[in-house]
């Protein structure tokens, strides 16, 4: 489902409201990556911060088949969470608008949540509790 249309524009911010958490978020950049997205529920506080390069490594995780190209496919939840009030915001790279689509398959009760980190050589870094980790 069309959820949201972001306006293009280098460095244009954008940002909309839902009143639940989606299982998916999806749009298709035109070969121009957002600079970045942030996904927040006043009920957990954020849960994705992603830079572009976040955005690259993610896009596709656990998804079944090949993406078109240009499409971002992001997996936020494990299913729709109902009762949540969300903000979505970020902010484009260049111009031409993007259009954000939502969908679940099925209802939730996890959302899921990334963080980022520095790894430095030379520097031991350990990771526990995951799902995924994207270097």
């Amino acid at each position: 489902m069309l959820i949201y249309t972001a306006a293009g524009g280098a460095g244009t911010n954008f940002q909309f409201n839902m009143t639940y958490l989606p299982e998916f978020i999806s749009w298709n950049d035109g070969g121009n990556p957002i600079n970045n997205l942030r996904i927040e529920t006043k009920e957990d506080g954020v849960l994705h911060d992603w830079s572009a390069d976040c955005i690259a490594a993610m896009n596709g995780w656990r998804h079944t088949g090949a993406l078109a190209a240009n499409d971002v496919f992001m997996r936020i939840a494990n299913g729709k969470i109902l009762e949540r009030t969300v903000t979505i915001s970020g902010q484009t790279s260049a111009v031409g608008a993007i259009n954000f689509f939502v969908f679940s398959r099925n209802m939730g009760d996890i959302p899921y949540q990334t963080k980022t980190a520095q790894v430095l050589a030379l520097q031991p870094t350990e990771f526990k509790d995951f799902a995924a980790l994207f270097v």
